[in-house]
């Protein structure tokens, strides 16, 4: 296939396979998606969160765990090995830093006016207040936002997570993690990858909403979490597998 060629991905036969490939190897996946489960209740429940001083030293275990479960998909022995956990640190660090950027950004549009230098002092301490409080009022009790911020998530999943995290497995691999190459290797498939965002934002949402309304614990959505969170990068994975391996 030529460098010109736009490969274009087909999210039926990548959600089958990574199907496929959870019912065919549950028991592994049933230990990941454990491991995962213990992970991220030991963050909820034991930590209380990111305030905690050892909550840093859980995201690095947690990195590793998901790097494992990436070479364990691709039969990359042995499962950890330094020299790609290093090389992968890089677009990693670039895709945190894009992603945060992102959403600064977002946060920072309601205060845009502030820096244009139209408004007092005062008047500008008069504009925080009325946005604090149209955004108690308006915003933060109504379900319309959730629907906004998730549309726009959806968006913005492609750039600042998905392509980059390719280049992150790529590390993993021990090929370039090249963000660059990335976005070569999946130039044309915006769309696709706004569908899958949709699709796996989705169950997401439903859980969240299932569990406020119907009082389910956070016990409980953390075990559904888990294995849909396993499901997902092995959908990831599979993607992965079309635009580097499939050549």
């Amino acid at each position: 296939m030529s460098a010109d060629t736009l490969k274009k991905i087909s999210l039926s036969k990548v959600f089958s396979a990574a199907g496929d490939y959870l019912t065919k190897n549950w028991k592994a996946m049933g230990v990941f998606s454990l491991i995962n489960y213990v992970l991220t209740a030991t963050g909820v429940y034991i930590l209380g969160g990111t305030q905690h001083p050892l909550f840093l030293l859980l995201l690095v275990v947690m990195y590793l765990f998901w790097g494992c479960f990436f070479r364990f998909y691709f039969k990359k022995k042995p499962y950890f090995e330094v020299r790609p956990f290093v090389r992968s640190l890089a677009p990693s660090v670039k895709v945190v830093f894009v992603t945060v950027v992102v959403v600064w950004g977002f946060l920072m549009l309601p205060y845009i006016p502030l820096f244009l230098g139209f408004a007092s002092e005062a008047q500008m301490q008069g504009y925080l207040d009325q946005y604090v409080f149209f955004l108690q009022k308006y915003m933060q009790d109504t379900p319309l936002l959730d629907i906004v911020l998730n549309l726009i998530l959806v968006l913005i999943m492609p750039l600042v997570l998905y392509r980059p995290m390719l280049a992150w497995v790529a590390a993993l691999m021990g090929r370039r993690g090249s963000l660059r190459i990335a976005w070569s290797k999946t130039k044309g498939n915006y769309r696709q990858f706004v569908l899958m965002a949709l699709v796996m934002n989705i169950p997401m949402v439903l859980l969240g909403f299932v569990a406020g309304v119907s009082g389910v614990g956070e016990v409980v959505s953390l075990l559904i979490f888990s294995p849909l969170l396993v499901y997902y990068n092995l959908v990831i994975a599979q993607v992965y597998d079309f635009f580097y391996l499939q050549d």
